[in-house]
C-alpha cells in the first residue's frame, strides 16, 4: 500500500494511527449522531412524529500513508 492497492478505514479506530502503513480514515460526529437518533427514538417512544427531516452531518477525511496516487 498504497502504490498497488489504497485502503480507507472508518472511524478513525486507535490502531489505524498506529499500524504501518497508518491507514487513511473517515470521522464522523459520534457525539451529534447519537443526540440525533435519540431525538427520533425517544419521539417515537412517545407517539410523536419524529419529522421527516433527513440531516447530513460532516465526516472528515484524514489521509494517511495507507492512500496513494492509482496507476495508470
Amino acid at each position: 500500500m498504497p502504490r498497488d492497492i489504497s485502503v480507507t478505514g472508518f472511524d478513525d479506530i486507535a490502531i489505524a494511527r498506529h499500524v504501518f502503513p497508518t491507514v487513511t480514515t473517515a470521522t464522523s460526529p459520534r457525539d451529534e449522531l447519537g443526540r440525533e437518533a435519540w431525538e427520533m427514538l425517544h419521539a417515537t417512544l412517545e407517539r410523536r412524529d419524529p419529522g421527516e427531516v433527513v440531516k447530513l452531518l460532516p465526516a472528515n477525511l484524514i489521509k494517511r500513508q495507507s492512500t496513494g496516487i492509482a496507476k495508470r
